[in-house]
């Protein structure tokens, strides 16, 4: 089976244009001429995210209230419907790897030039060949590897109450484990992610304000108000006998192992002292460890600490800490300014980077933004995107 990997470079032109209107217009295309439907745009002000808005057409208006400022654009499509994988487009899915829906709506589900296979083929047999027009069904995402990386954890950061205080979807604070799994569930309009990956026990179970967190990588919104953080990992106790844990924080807080409630300290607070709880566990056994904090407004922070049975004081040990972390292959979206890839040699243009986001410095009056994108198949993805 021949297999094409197609790699392109997208450009962005910003330039300003005499208007009383202060104005953004974002331009995005493809280099080819099948376009993607419906890409979206989440847009930030000084690394805070104002609003998240749709492409019609290729073209979005964005008025910004602003002057003097900096405005930030991050492209980026949910998926592509399978119903435009047609006979119109096969050329193009075999040279770039496009992104489908999942026939169970899950989104993410790429389609690698590897393993395309023919819809009326149910057994998944028969491969594209070239030279023929086939409507494909999509295999999911090429998970490589689940790694667990001893001396981590996981986090997901969270902007809460749709960024100013809104208590419309739920209460100002996590007054119970069931508060916070609403605070934290995205499928509240009021709720998004911010930000997610890995860092070490020492900056995720102990900081007393966000600064620390954004010191060591961590990104957080609203300059520090309105947001939650989950932390989660596995946990491999180093003895066998009954463990104690201890959770503090501002405002509410709570810990869990295995989907269960160790010790918690819910409701409106600063740091009032660690609520100590216990489990029995047994050495060499993994299990899921949970923490979680959010922040309504004011003072912020989460602190974890534990011992083992032998042990006659508290601390954070990563030894006993892994975070988990998942490898994945397949197709990926890049983006790229316009300019770029028009003022070079398609020769040269594996030599550019793509970027996620592109800064719009604004004063007053109308700019533009010009985008490209391209759908590069078989790389290495951080995520199942």
């Amino acid at each position: 089976m021949r297999k094409f990997i197609f790699s392109t470079i997208l450009i962005l032109l910003v330039q300003i244009q005499a208007s009383s209107q202060n104005v953004i217009t974002i331009n995005i295309a493809r280099e080819t001429p099948t376009v993607l439907p419906n890409p979206k745009v989440r847009i930030y002000q000084n690394g805070n995210l104002v609003s998240t808005q749709s492409v019609i057409n290729g073209t979005l208006s964005y008025n910004y209230g602003t002057l003097n400022t900096t405005y930030t654009f991050e492209p980026y499509f949910d998926s592509v419907p399978s119903s435009l994988v047609t006979t119109s487009d096969w050329k193009q899915i075999a040279d770039e790897s496009m992104y489908l829906d999942a026939p169970n709506g899950q989104k993410g589900v790429h389609l690698n030039t590897a393993t395309k296979y023919i819809s009326a083929d149910l057994n998944n047999t028969r491969k594209i060949s070239a030279g023929y027009a086939y409507r494909v069904l999509t295999k999911k995402y090429f998970q490589t590897n689940t790694n667990l990386v001893p001396g981590n954890l996981n986090y997901i950061v969270y902007s809460t109450h749709n960024r100013n205080g809104s208590t419309t979807q739920y209460g100002s604070y996590a007054n119970s484990a069931n508060d916070f799994n609403v605070m934290f569930n995205t499928a509240n309009s009021n709720t998004v992610i911010h930000s997610s990956g890995f860092a070490s026990p020492s900056t995720l179970f102990y900081f007393t304000n966000y600064q620390t967190l954004v010191a060591n990588g961590v990104p957080v919104p609203n300059n520090g108000d309105f947001y939650g953080v989950k932390v989660t990992g596995t946990f491999v106790p180093k003895e066998t006998g009954v463990y104690y844990f201890g959770v503090d924080g501002d405002d509410g807080v709570d810990l869990s192992i295995n989907g269960n409630v160790v010790t918690s300290f819910y409701g409106p607070h600063g740091f009032g002292g660690y609520r100590i709880g216990s489990i029995y566990m047994v050495a060499g056994t993994q299990y899921t460890i949970m923490a979680r904090m959010q922040e309504f407004g004011g003072g912020d922070g989460l602190a974890v600490t534990w011992k083992r049975p032998s042990q006659g004081s508290y601390s954070i040990q990563p030894d006993e800490i892994m975070a988990t972390s998942n490898s994945y292959y397949g197709p990926k979206v890049e983006w790229y300014l316009k300019s770029q890839l028009d003022n070079t040699n398609p020769s040269s243009w594996g030599n550019i980077n793509p970027s996620n986001t592109f800064a719009v410095p604004v004063a007053s009056g109308a700019y533009t933004l010009s985008l490209k994108y391209v759908i590069k198949g078989n790389t290495a993805l951080s995520s199942p995107q």
